[in-house]
């Protein structure tokens, strides 16, 4: 008996087909939450090295202390705080994050005498 042998049987397409959409279907959650978690760690590093320079003042000459004010970065709002521990002195930033959850980061210095 003759059979043609030209191109795909149906069943082979499908099965091709569903392991492309799997695959598809797997990858987009991957993807969009190592996007999230870029966006956060960009985030956290822009606002710590803001908090760094902000705190820069308070070591290297008298600043007030403590003191807490408001800063809008990349249409955040920011609030930076400084308070004296022991010899030390404690810059925290707090935000609400990409994931919507408030996220607090402290950076301490010596101040310079």
């Amino acid at each position: 008996m003759y059979r043609n042998e030209h191109g795909f049987t149906m069943i082979e397409t499908l099965i091709a087909t569903s392991i492309i959409l799997m695959l598809i279907i797997t990858m987009i959650p991957i993807i969009s939450l190592m996007n999230t978690e870029k966006k956060l760690r960009l985030e956290r590093l822009e606002f710590m090295n803001s908090l760094h320079d902000a705190l820069q003042p308070y070591l290297w000459m008298e600043q007030p202390i403590p003191h807490t004010y408001q800063k809008n970065i990349d249409l955040k709002p920011v609030t930076f705080s400084f308070v004296r521990e022991g010899n030390m002195i404690k810059g925290c930033v707090e935000w609400n994050n990409v994931k919507q959850t408030e996220e607090r980061v402290c950076l301490y210095g010596i101040p310079e005498k």
